[in-house]
């Protein structure tokens, strides 16, 4: 399996990153404890740039992510970042997560459309898409995208690190089961308020 989260590093970002840093760190160490081979990729964006920061590393190989190798700056070019995360994505059993506290508001290469497109194409490939939105109403902007409610997680970001512990065991349950339409538990998002 192949894990790709797509992290907003937004200026927004700012006042929980150290948090968000951690809870990144954490899915790493939960994915290694289930599925060692699994590979993690992780892509940061904002208005300024889109960068890789780990490139498919084996979560039994994960490298600690520090809150200073990348910091939130500037706005959230959410519809781009799909785009490029789009040139980076293949293989045959994948899950992404779009990790972000805000709504699109700086893309100027993709559109709304474009980017729903693309990730119709992911999921038809059978791969789990998951739409995590922290601190602000997530479901209108993945409905958006074409993202089910199911797939859709709100959280605070004081609870990031229970949001992406729980985001582990679901890449766990996809990697075995191939199965990319499996709701979030009602556990899971009490946990994540």
């Amino acid at each position: 399996m192949k894990s790709f989260i797509l992290l907003d590093r937004s200026g927004s970002m700012a006042t929980h990153w150290v948090e968000t840093i951690g809870a990144l760190n954490a899915y790493a160490e939960k994915l290694a404890e289930s599925e060692p081979k699994a590979k993690i990729t992780i892509a940061s964006f904002d208005s300024q740039s889109f960068d890789v920061v780990r490139d498919g590393v084996k979560a039994k190989d994960w490298s600690t992510i520090y809150p200073d190798e990348i910091t939130p700056r500037s706005m959230t070019p959410l519809l781009d970042a799909i785009g490029k995360l789009g040139g980076l994505v293949k293989g045959k059993r994948v899950s992404i997560c779009i990790l972000t506290d805000g709504k699109e508001n700086a893309s100027r290469e993709m559109t709304r459309d474009s980017a729903r497109g693309l990730i119709e194409q992911w999921k038809s490939s059978g791969y789990d898409v998951v739409f995590i939105g922290a601190d602000f109403d997530a479901f209108d902007e993945a409905g958006s995208l074409g993202i089910a409610r199911a797939q859709t997680m709100n959280t605070s970001k004081d609870n990031i690190g229970a949001t992406m512990t729980a985001m582990a065991m679901r890449a766990t349950n996809y990697a075995k089961t191939g199965d990319n339409k499996v709701a979030w538990s009602d556990e899971d998002r009490e946990a994540a308020k």
